[in-house]
């Protein structure tokens, strides 16, 4: 049994990262390991309803909401504190064989702590600045400067320095490992998902159609209304997540016409629900490490549109439709052709679904960084 240590590094929030990061945690702590996450609350809305596994202990700190001029320094002051009086104590008394962590400020963090006190570091790998920047292009080069610039660099030097990293695509480990030179990254482990938390549900459909995701500007949900206020009759749109884009996309949306419903942020069980009810899925995004929600659409037994970018192709290969990025034309023609044929959505939906059920799982996804941590060990030996 070994004792896995990791750093949340998603705030109060999770987002996909941060719930992959945390199925992660889950899954070893159900193989058995000791598994301790520190900043990660259990009222946490993504969490609700969730069972904590007995050896999966979740240690809490306050996050400084982001509603004032100097919020996000104030937590940064909030978050050095929690790791001053709480993460660090622990480590200086309690033995541990990785401490584990994702993104910046705690790709960081693990990494300064496990040369601190002796302990294997791994960083979890999702997107590189030189993938983002491939995708996004001119939005990414409004977006990378000042701090924002000086804490991928800062990232980059912790990951050079960590012991292990461990992507979530082929692609981001493609991209890693281009952006760090010599370092090489361990391997790549897929989320997956729990079909069992879908059974048995029944659902009425409704005339609707879904997002889910943070509300920022390179998801491209604009999109999509721009695409519904071309159909007569168009399904209502569910928007289900939060974000800075919010404001913008409910002005939109009366402005063109479209019914969108914004729900927030919604728990396991919400999401559920909220996708069995819909005919089909959207997820327009120009970049992702992974996109884990055309997965639980299949999940699901719905089809899922998503922009044709080559991270969706390596992980859903033909289960999903494709359309042209940033083409709100093309989009219409595809939501047009799966509202009017029910018959192709039911079968692209099984389809999906078996897809998913011979691929994914959190237990295989477990299963592969136990192997991955287990060999680190024995070579140290």
């Amino acid at each position: 049994m070994m004792k896995i240590i990791f750093i949340n590094p998603f705030g109060k929030g999770l987002g996909g990262g941060g719930y992959s990061l945390f199925k992660f945690a889950e899954g070893l702590a159900l193989r058995g390991h000791e598994v301790i996450i520190f900043g990660l609350s259990k009222d946490n809305k993504y969490l609700e309803g969730t069972s904590i596994p007995k050896n999966l202990q979740l240690f809490d700190r306050f996050y400084v909401p982001r509603k004032f001029k100097g919020a996000a320094r104030l937590d940064k002051i909030v978050g050095y504190l929690f790791s001053r009086f709480t993460i660090e104590p622990y480590l200086r008394k309690n033995r541990a064989d990785f401490i584990c962590g994702s993104l910046r400020t705690s790709a960081i963090a693990v990494s300064l702590l496990g040369k601190k006190y002796n302990i294997p570091s791994v960083n979890f790998v999702f997107e590189t600045p030189p993938w983002m920047e491939h995708d996004l292009k001119e939005r990414w080069f409004k977006e990378y400067k000042g701090s924002f610039k000086k804490s991928w660099e800062r990232t980059k030097k912790a990951y050079l320095a960590t012991d292990i990293l461990i992507s979530n695509s082929a692609l981001s480990k493609k991209w890693c490992e281009k952006w760090l030179g010599d370092k090489k990254v361990a391997d790549f482990v897929y989320p997956g998902i729990t079909l069992s938390e879908l059974e048995p549900i029944h659902v009425k459909k409704k005339k609707q159609v879904i997002y889910i995701g943070r509300l920022d500007p390179y998801k491209n949900i604009d999109i999509v209304i721009k695409a519904l206020s071309a159909i007569n009759n168009a399904p209502i749109f569910v928007i289900a997540g939060g974000g800075k884009e919010e404001r913008k996309l409910r002005k939109m949306s009366i402005d063109l016409g479209v019914k969108c419903g914004f729900t927030g942020v919604i728990n396991d069980a919400e999401k559920w629900k909220l996708i069995r009810e819909s005919m089909f899925m959207v997820f327009p995004s120009s970049h992702e490490g992974f996109g884990m929600p055309p997965m639980e659409a299949l999940a699901c037994e719905i089809p899922c549109l998503c922009s044709e970018k080559p991270i969706f192709r390596e992980v859903y290969e033909d289960k999903v439709e494709y359309f042209k990025e940033n083409d709100a034309e093309d989009l219409r023609k595809k939501i047009e052709y799966l509202i009017k044929n029910p018959g192709y959505r039911n079968k692209r939906g099984k389809d999906g679904r078996e897809y998913i059920e011979k691929g994914f799982s959190w237990k295989k996804s477990a299963e592969k960084i136990e192997k991955i941590l287990i060999s680190n060990l024995r070579k140290k030996k």
